[in-house]
């Protein structure tokens, strides 16, 4: 392959407004089934429990949708029963693998701010806001959430629940400042300790935990974590560790370890001692690694402690070594496993928010033919001028009240389609000729025939859409009827057979379903399903098809990448080639990659892997590295490398780096920007991550190329012939967002 044919345009978007949500509840899959993975479920502020595999290297499986009136307060999971309830004052069981609601019961009593399952699986309690706990029984299976009974009343609404593990006794907390232990056989409270108010404010009883000797543990609104006598209601120990309210407790499995945390983002642990004489709680650990609130923190089956909160981001610990020197924790950001834009070749973007949708007009650079020809005979790189800058042409809210699990636009612009869990939506789109003003109108007849949709495509010669359900069925629809070609059955089983991952050929004539760990593959062409690959060693994480041949590149969350023959399902020879050689740089990188796309035009052997921190390029026409070689990084370390470029190279011309910049060109190599927004500064980093740093082994091969620039990256894709799109969301842009974190005085202040 020719350098020139390397040449790109990269068009940096930075206009879409991607906000996180803040994380209100972390729940563990208790109970599971013997040799289940270890599965997580976090519900945020928008109503969506994302589902988290943690055997996968904390891999995002799937999204449980919520709604724009639908708060999600309080989550768990217990024997496959996943329930949530919020403000709206409704119970909810949900169907993981569907994504459909499986019961709902209403607590008649308000807005539900806690939920506990008992030790033996059979019965809800659930915290109300009249100040009652009530009890469903679970017994029933699966869908089934019935009514038991309803504990005396309490003063102020019930914040916090806890069964001990014999399940004849309940612990709650309350606003009113009350901790109480229930007897669950008659709903009468055994006893009641009212925690000491602090001068005329109140106190809430935000969280409660009660050990398998009867202590009982509360965390309130003025910063204490308190140690009761669970006989006699006595306080053994009380800590002040925190500056403000304790929201969160968290217990081990041992009874041994306690973590607290709140709104001064400070999680602190407290260990049992004991002697021959005495059993006594001691501080033994803290950090402070959330910039606001937390809001949920529990510990894993497999000793992790894993905290959330108003910052959006999941913060894991090892348990074990929490609060040790040198002890490091893992942050893993709030953004998407799975991509919110889709692209159209015409220059046109879907981006799909919670519960909407945005049509943008991408910018168009000036003199990107003339700064291209300069690139190819060895001239520097340069920004180019926006001619015209980025427009939202159209927003779409989702009218059924539920958030949007999938989206797509078509190649050429004409079509949107979007699904939530009531059904899914066709709508046909109609712009003038510059694309400056839009039109759109719903496509009747064809809501009642559509699943709900995991994914969804539309093919290359917009005539085809094709929807991946939530009921393992694959829909071909015919978008110039409209209707409905096909509906397929897919052969998975329930449990590891929900549909996460679509792609579909160039050419239309294959599609690629993900399940569980397996990938099935269907001939549009005849409306058959006609293989299944091996179950691999990981969930896939981004599927795409070759735009020559019928072949398919999954890569997996544990980064191994397999090209799969679309006719037999079989490992092409690439694969048989290099499986198991891949470089280990490659495979032990935590990120995942969440989408892989093709030029086709100008080279269709080159896949862009991208994933938030960047992306990787990979031809597969070219040898590839081995296991032991070192991968060529650019963009890493910029400081560094911009010094030593300052001192070895000339410095670039001041008027390179000034004026409204909008793209680079580059090769596909390094992959300079493009963008909607650049400034001179900014451009100048950029050019000084184009060689590795002098600390670094030089690289043996420039085929496995990670580009680390564009970060952290949403989407990455081709638009048209030599053009590639990235879409950013920088974290300070999400910080500003955030709301304030507890003022604290700091020493010297004024």
């Amino acid at each position: 392959m020719s350098e020139a044919a390397n040449e790109v345009v990269v068009h940096r978007c930075r206009f879409i407004e991607y906000q996180p949500s803040a994380i209100n509840v972390i729940a563990t899959h208790t109970n599971r089934p013997d040799g289940a993975a270890i599965k997580l479920a976090i519900s945020r502020g928008t109503g969506d429990i994302e589902i988290w595999n943690v055997d996968t290297d904390w891999h995002m499986e799937r999204v449980v949708p919520g709604g724009t009136d639908a708060s999600v307060e309080a989550v768990v999971w217990d024997s496959g029963r996943l329930f949530s309830a919020g403000l709206h004052s409704m119970i909810t069981e949900w169907d993981v693998d569907t994504l459909s609601i499986e019961a709902t019961a209403d607590s008649y009593g308000g807005s539900v701010w806690c939920l506990a399952v008992s030790t033996a699986s059979d019965t809800l309690a659930a915290g109300c806001e009249d100040g009652c706990i009530k009890l469903y029984d679970l017994t029933g299976g699966q869908g089934s959430l019935e009514f038991v009974r309803s504990f005396d009343k309490q003063d102020g609404r019930v914040l916090s629940l806890d069964w001990h593990e014999s399940d004849t006794t309940l612990a709650s907390g309350g606003s009113d400042g009350t901790v109480r232990l229930w007897n669950t056989a008659n709903g009468r409270c055994k006893f009641r300790v009212t925690v000491q108010d602090e001068g005329k404010v109140g106190t809430l009883v935000w969280a409660v935990k009660v050990l398998a000797d009867g202590t009982l543990i509360s965390g309130d609104s003025h910063g204490k974590t308190q140690f009761w006598d669970g006989k006699f209601g006595t306080l053994l120990q009380s800590f002040k560790q925190h500056e403000a309210d304790v929201l969160v407790l968290a217990v081990s499995d041992d009874s041994e370890v306690v973590y607290a945390s709140g709104v001064d983002n400070k999680v602190i642990q407290i260990k049992r001692v004991q002697t021959e004489t005495s059993d006594s709680w001691v501080v033994s650990g803290r950090a402070r690694d959330h910039s606001h609130d937390v809001r949920a923190c529990v510990i894993t089956p497999n000793g992790r402690l894993v905290t959330g909160g108003v910052d959006t981001s999941v913060i894991v610990y090892r348990a074990a070594r929490f609060g040790r020197a040198g002890t490091s924790h893992r942050k893993i950001p709030p953004f998407p496993h799975s991509e919110v834009v889709s692209l159209a070749k015409r220059g046109l973007m879907l981006y799909r928010e919670a519960a909407g949708l945005q049509l943008w007009r991408l910018g168009t650079p000036a003199g990107a033919d003339a700064i291209m020809a300069q690139a190819k005979h060895g001239q520097p790189r340069r920004l180019l001028p926006v001619a015209e800058p980025p427009k939202l042409l159209l927003e779409l809210e989702a009218k059924d009240g539920h958030n949007i699990i999938a989206a797509c636009v078509s190649p050429n612009g004409t079509r949107i389609a979007y699904s939530t869990i009531a059904g899914t939506r066709v709508f046909r789109v109609q712009t003038d000729e510059h694309d400056t003003h839009c039109n759109i109108e719903r496509v009747k007849g064809l809501s009642a025939e559509l699943g709900v949709a995991h994914a969804m495509q539309v093919a290359a010669d917009n005539s085809l859409l094709v929807i991946a359900t939530t009921s393992q069925e694959l829909q071909v629809v015919d978008l110039t009827g409209p209707k409905v070609l096909a509906t397929i059955e897919t052969g998975g089983t329930r449990g590891e057979s929900s549909a996460c991952l679509l792609a579909v050929s160039p050419d239309g004539q294959w599609a690629a379903v993900s399940f569980g760990k397996e990938v099935h593959l269907f001939g549009l062409d005849t409306l058959t399903h006609t293989a299944t690959t091996a179950a691999f060693t990981s969930p896939p994480s981004a599927l795409a098809f070759l735009p020559t041949e019928p072949t398919l590149v999954v890569v997996c969350a544990n980064n191994q990448v397999t090209a799969v023959d679309a006719e037999t399902g079989h490992p092409t020879a690439w694969s048989r080639t290099h499986a198991g050689v891949l470089p280990k740089q490659w495979l032990s990188r935590r990120e995942k990659v969440i989408g892989v796309s093709f030029d086709s035009e100008t080279s269709p052997s080159t896949a862009y892997l991208h994933d938030h921190s960047g992306f990787t390029v990979v031809d597969f026409s070219r040898p590839i590295p081995g296991p032991k070689d070192h991968l060529h990084e650019i963009g890493t370390t910029i400081a560094a490398t911009f010094k030593e470029e300052r001192r070895d190279k000339p410095q670039p011309h001041k008027k390179d780096l000034k004026g409204d910049l909008a793209a680079i060109t580059a090769t596909a190599g390094t992959n300079g920007t493009a963008g909607d927004g650049v400034d001179g500064r900014a451009a100048k980093r950029l050019r000084a991550t184009d060689a590795p740093t002098p600390s670094t082994p030089a690289p043996t091969e420039d085929n496995f190329k990670i580009v680390k620039k564009f970060q952290p990256l949403l989407f990455m894709g081709c638009s048209t012939a030599g053009a590639v799109v990235v879409v950013e969301r920088p974290w300070l842009a999400v910080l500003k967002n955030l709301p304030p974190p507890l003022y604290r005085a700091k020493y010297g202040a004024v």
